[in-house]
């Protein structure tokens, strides 16, 4: 069998890729067709695993919140997970006692042929159980050491298998814990699958002479972010620094995604000093001007302009001012930066 080159393998796995796709397309349309609409919301997965096994109780979910950091790096946390197995002193809640009053004869006299009134002539009695209360089960204090691996997302399951609870009829059938992650939302990074987004505010020297950006990374590391000379950052720019996003799941070679940062370039408010502005200017692209030596031109300067100097007309009524206009309200809500981009694949 002759070897097949790395084209011809990718393009082999990629029509593999489009044919298993086709077909699962066709197969949920089946599924829809003869079980409704909603047959593909339902776990089915879960319920196999009831009707594989009846007698099995149901597994034990347990929720872990880990911060972004903790998934980075990986850790290892102690969770309680209480297991419930059948109480051995009686059964299903039930315990025989000894008949107190006839010594287990059944008897009312060993003379007489009278029955026992407390036992009714059966020498015991059935009362409730004193050490589960009637329940049949003990619920036991027990804890697990789970390891968080590095990479995890949102919503990754770890089975801790055979040690949830276990059922009255089948003392050894123990059902699993399984644990979910939720990942808690971080203040600067935000995911989106292997990648890590940030956003940061740069001057506009930065923006045009070249950056060198320091902050601390995920795991606590501080790292430098430079560009190349020449290079020039506007607003909304994105550049990505490889290999330095999450890391992979189960990768054996340490694979990462990457970590790419958006900008927000801030320029000044104002220049006292034109002849900077004289000097910058020398070295940009000439600006373009309009011809303004038409006598039917008119020529006004622009300001600053303050909402707070605005009345409303309003038909019919008092002239409203500004602190009763709807342009206060507008200007006292804070400005929010642009937000990271939101990735619905976690």
């Amino acid at each position: 069998m002759e070897k097949m080159d790395d084209d011809e393998f990718f393009l082999g796995c990629k029509t593999m890729y489009i044919i298993l796709i086709i077909k699962m397309a066709d197969i949920q349309e089946e599924i829809k067709s003869l079980l409704g609409r909603d047959a593909l919301k339902t776990d089915w997965i879960k319920i196999a695993e009831v009707n594989a096994n009846p007698n099995k109780p149901q597994n034990v979910h347990h929720q872990i919140e880990i911060s972004l950091d903790k998934l980075y790096t990986g850790m290892s946390v102690r969770i309680r997970a209480d297991k419930k197995t059948p109480c051995t002193s009686c059964s299903r809640g039930i315990k025989k006692h000894s008949c107190a009053v006839c010594s287990s004869t059944g008897r009312s006299d060993p003379g007489i042929l009278n029955n026992c009134t407390n036992c009714d002539g059966k020498g015991f009695r059935l009362l409730t159980c004193d050490v589960c209360f009637g329940q049949g089960t003990l619920q036991k204090e027990k804890y697990h050491a789970v390891t968080i691996p590095r990479g995890a997302r949102n919503g990754h399951q770890i089975w801790i298998k055979g040690e949830g609870d276990t059922m009255l009829n089948q003392p050894d059938a123990a059902s699993d814990i399984v644990c979910t992650i939720k990942e808690q939302p971080h203040s600067n990074f935000r995911r989106c699958g292997h990648d890590l987004y940030i956003q940061k505010n740069i001057s506009i020297t930065n923006a045009l002479c070249g950056l060198k950006l320091v902050f601390t990374h995920l795991d606590g590391r501080k790292i430098v972010l430079k560009t190349q000379p020449g290079t020039v950052i506007r607003t909304g720019d994105m550049l990505c620094a490889k290999n330095e996003g999450m890391p992979v799941l189960n990768s054996k070679t340490g694979a990462k995604g990457d970590l790419i940062v958006m900008f927000n370039v801030l320029f000044p408010k104002k220049f006292e000093d034109l002849s900077v502005l004289q000097n910058i200017e020398n070295y940009l692209p000439k600006r373009t001007s309009p011809d303004i030596a038409s006598k039917d031109l008119e020529e006004f300067d622009l300001t600053h302009f303050d909402p707070k100097e605005i009345v409303y007309a309003v038909p019919y009524r008092q002239q409203e001012t500004y602190e009763d206009s709807p342009a206060k309200k507008k200007t006292e809500q804070k400005e929010e930066p642009e937000k990271l981009p939101t990735c619905a694949q976690q």
